[in-house]
């Protein structure tokens, strides 16, 4: 048995600046409040690299004070940290999933409504890759009967 590593690496940081222009330009994205998830689907050529890469951010005009700032930022990376192997086993082959989790409350939440919340996007994020990983049904197309 292979013990799951809950940790949260450098290459598995969203950090490139053209890698997040192109998620915020073409990704798909959802909230649950108070999260606002941006994600999508790019190719994976380097099989070494991490399925998933994620950026979090809190913007500055809802939590004005950087301590607050910082403080619900390392709740989401831990909430991400402790979580992320759901996701992991989700993303098809030959793909990476870049993700990027915004707060959008005002208020300073407890580790348990970060935590609760991910999970929640979590699942409806999961749902979303099951969904694009499957096939679109082909529609039938009519057969012409000679009369």
């Amino acid at each position: 048995m292979i013990a799951i590593r809950y940790t949260f690496k450098v290459n598995e940081r969203l950090k490139k600046e053209q890698q997040i222009n192109t998620l915020f330009h073409t990704g798909k994205a959802f909230s649950v409040f108070p999260l606002r998830i941006i994600y999508t689907l790019v190719p994976c050529t380097d099989p070494a690299e991490p399925p998933a890469k994620a950026g979090f951010s809190v913007p500055k005009k809802k939590v004005k004070l950087s301590v607050g700032r910082h403080r619900i930022r390392r709740l989401m990376l831990e909430a991400w940290r402790l979580n992320k192997h759901t996701v992991f086993a989700a993303v098809p082959e030959g793909k990476q999933l870049h993700l990027f989790v915004m707060y959008t409350d005002k208020a300073e939440p407890t580790y348990d409504k970060v935590c609760a919340t991910l999970l929640k996007c979590t699942s409806r994020l999961l749902a979303a890759l099951t969904a694009a990983d499957q096939p679109l049904p082909q529609p039938e197309m009519p057969q012409n009967t000679p009369q």
